[in-house]
């Protein structure tokens, strides 16, 4: 019988159970949650590694103008500091839940600037940003070619720079915490 169903017939039968087989119950499924998480950081890795954009090579000085109007470029906007560039759509369905996130970081203080790729024009991010109460500042990549050129593979893609140079990377889902160690990690390495 699995250590489960043990269990269940040692509480079914009224029979106390001894603490030898609790601690062996409990290692059991610690082992298990252990093997689960060091999976699942080991196939992030590898999704994120197929993943990997490439900067091109002359986009830290590429001028970009933003939704509201400012210019700035990935080199100025990480001069000196780690700064996030977050590649998202308003019709991906993950992206809302990485948008939160990604204003968390804003708000923080962190350099946070959206990518909006084939989103529609500026007043359609715009009103995409206040319906969801969102206000990190925003590129439009209304065609895809700044996606493009940096070979995005999907919505949505975070990037970490610094000084204009890619350091970090990562797609798909990613929490408040993960970003802040990797930002945290990224200040101290790079």
């Amino acid at each position: 019988k699995s250590l489960a169903l043990q269990g269940f017939f040692h509480l079914s039968n009224n029979n106390p159970i001894s603490p030898q087989y609790m601690m062996k119950t409990l290692l059991h499924y610690a082992k298990s949650l252990l093997q689960a998480v060091i999976l699942f950081i080991f196939l992030s890795l590898i999704v994120d590694w197929v993943r990997k954009p490439d900067q091109p090579l002359q986009s830290a000085a590429q001028t970009l103008t933003l939704t509201n109007g400012q210019t700035t470029s990935l080199q100025s906007f990480s001069q000196n500091r780690v700064a996030v560039v977050y590649f998202w759509g308003s019709w991906c369905r993950i992206c809302s839940y990485t948008s939160s996130t990604i204003e968390k970081l804003h708000q923080d203080n962190i350099p946070t600037l959206g990518v909006a790729l084939r989103s529609g024009s500026d007043a359609d991010i715009a009103h995409h940003m206040q319906q969801n109460n969102l206000s990190f500042p925003n590129f439009n990549d209304s065609d895809g070619l700044m996606a493009q050129k940096w070979n995005i593979a999907v919505t949505p893609t975070i990037i970490i720079l610094k000084d204009g140079k890619m350091i970090h990377h990562t797609s798909g889902l990613s929490s408040y915490i993960g970003l802040k160690i990797r930002i945290y990690l990224a200040n101290i390495f790079s």
